[in-house]
């Protein structure tokens, strides 16, 4: 026998199984509260890169090609591994973990 938790109960059935049941569980904060700390960790991130870093990054997201990004970007194969580098340095993602 399957019961929903919207189910009512009582002689008014004005409460239903799941007012009855005790739990200090709160699904809002489970899922926005851990939402938020890494949204806060990412802004941290990114104030820490260059615009250049941030540009190079976008594309990265996007799926661009590294040489497509130096095109794109105007950049030299050594200003690209530069900011590659910076982008993945532990100094800069250490903050995300």
């Amino acid at each position: 026998m399957c019961i929903s938790l919207d189910m009512p109960v009582g002689e008014d059935g004005g409460s239903t199984v799941g007012d009855l049941l005790m739990d200090s569980f709160d699904l809002e904060n489970e899922v926005f509260g851990k939402v938020n700390a890494i949204a806060i960790k990412l802004e941290r991130y990114f104030a820490m890169l260059t615009k250049r870093q941030k540009e190079v990054l976008e594309l990265l997201s996007y799926c661009y090609k590294a040489s497509e990004i130096q095109t794109k970007l105007h950049m030299t194969k050594k200003e690209y591994a530069d900011a590659v580098e910076t982008i993945r340095s532990f100094e800069k993602i250490k903050v995300l973990l």
